[in-house]
């Protein structure tokens, strides 16, 4: 061949490999690759294929040409083929005798293999070319399949990175949504709450200041010893009216407060149920250590869920701080957590004073007084286990309470969906207070 041949052709194979190596992957590539590839072999068989486990032992074509025709299907053990040098990282060419090095090749002569790697440079597939003669320009056509191959791990990079980009903006679209949700509660939350603050700021402003007034001028009496005791009479009695008004503004706002929550919004998140029984323990082992109550937990194993964490734990927390409220120093509380396919299940006993019948059928009703009482001089707003309750439904959960009377302890469990799909209570839930 005379040298302005041999540099036409040259240049021929270079437009050859531009125009190949362009465009999409697929059934289109590999045509271009044969075409490429027909000066230095006959390529029958062009496989692009993927891994099974690290390290491989299989591999299956995501896109296949054999004999021009494209095939479907192609899956294959790599153990005794030479495509299982090419998962070890090797650039693997055999010339001619392919089935003398490899039997399981039988019918086949020659053979190209390329590695393909991943951003991290792990083999995660390779680019093979089979063919049914010897090759005749075996470093020609090792070169072009390096070079598609290259194009073709460019690609699959890419893949990769748009997928990975896909589900960072879908986990972000995810968050930022939660984010809108707990905003707006927030927003609607404080909106209630600066209209109750300022309705009761402006209602209670004139009773306190009568009160005040009324105080104030009986004290100047007393002290200027001129009490008389009718105008005495007067004042005390404008006094106690005014501290009734009082007692009934702070009854309207509750039950407005009863009325006009904001509904209960869920931000699930896969929790470890366990993890949050802990903390909820922690945050009242001062308390139990003034009481002299030890708290012992026992649990399952796969305690996970789909929840709201910070609600869950506020549940608990209700849960173990009232069995510590109503208990006498030196009980003991026993929290067990059960798990079964479905659900997880916390539940709190106590040797304290137990219930009534009236107390079970009332307990998680909002702004409800019981018989037992706390022992150690606690607050009680009665709220406590009526959140728990909606905390629970909000899940698709419940929460029961049983006792055998009063003087016999108490158990409260709350029964939680492991799955985000199990929904129970369809109604919008509300905390109170």
């Amino acid at each position: 061949m005379r040298k302005s041949e041999t540099n036409l052709s040259s240049t021929a194979l270079l437009g050859e490999l531009a125009d190949g190596v362009g465009g999409e992957i697929g059934t289109v590539f590999l045509e271009r690759v044969v075409n490429a590839l027909r000066q230095a072999m006959d390529a029958h068989l062009v496989l692009i294929t993927v891994g099974d486990g690290l390290p491989a032992s299989r591999a299956e074509a995501t896109y296949a040409l054999r004999n021009g025709l494209a095939d479907s299907d192609v899956a294959y053990s790599l153990a005794g083929t030479p495509c299982e040098c090419v998962y070890r990282g090797e650039t693997f060419t055999v010339p001619s005798a392919l089935a003398k090095r490899f039997p399981r090749e039988k019918g086949w002569e020659g053979y190209i293999g390329v590695p393909i790697r991943d951003r991290n440079q792990i083999v995660v597939g390779n680019f093979a070319v089979f063919s049914e003669a010897p090759i005749n320009k075996p470093d020609l056509a090792t070169q072009i399949v390096k070079i598609f191959g290259a194009r073709i791990e460019a690609e699959m990079q890419y893949r990769t990175l748009i997928e990975e980009r896909d589900f960072l903006i879908e986990n972000l679209q995810s968050a930022n949504e939660s984010i809108e949700v707990r905003n707006k509660a927030l927003h609607d939350a404080n909106q209630f709450k600066t209209s109750i603050l300022g309705m009761v700021a402006h209602d209670l402003r004139n009773p306190l200041a009568a009160i005040i007034a009324k105080a104030e001028l009986l004290q100047a009496r007393i002290h200027n010893k001129s009490l008389d005791p009718k105008k005495a009479d007067t004042d005390l009695e404008k006094i106690t009216n005014n501290a009734e008004r009082l007692s009934e503004i702070i009854s309207s706002t509750l039950l407005r407060c009863r009325t006009d929550s904001a509904s209960l919004q869920l931000c699930r998140t896969k929790t470890d149920v366990e993890r949050l029984v802990r903390q909820a323990i922690e945050s009242n082992a001062e308390g139990a250590r003034q009481k002299v109550i030890d708290i012992a937990l026992t649990s399952a194993s796969d305690c996970t869920a789909f929840l709201d964490e910070s609600l869950c734990l506020e549940a608990i927390d209700n849960l173990i701080s009232n069995a510590l409220k109503y208990s006498f120093s030196g009980a003991n509380i026993r929290v067990n957590i059960e798990s079964d396919s479905e659900f997880v299940v916390v539940a709190v006993r106590d040797q304290g004073q137990g219930m009534t019948e009236d107390d079970l059928k009332r307990a998680f009703g909002a702004f409800q007084v019981l018989s037992a009482k706390p022992t150690g001089g606690e607050s009680s707003t009665g709220l406590g286990l009526c959140n728990v309750r909606q905390i629970a439904r909000a899940h698709g959960g419940e929460v029961t309470a049983k006792s055998e009377g009063p003087g016999k302890g108490s158990v409260f469990s709350l029964r939680l969906p492991k799955s985000d799909l199990v929904i129970q209570d369809t109604e919008p839930q509300s905390l109170q207070g």
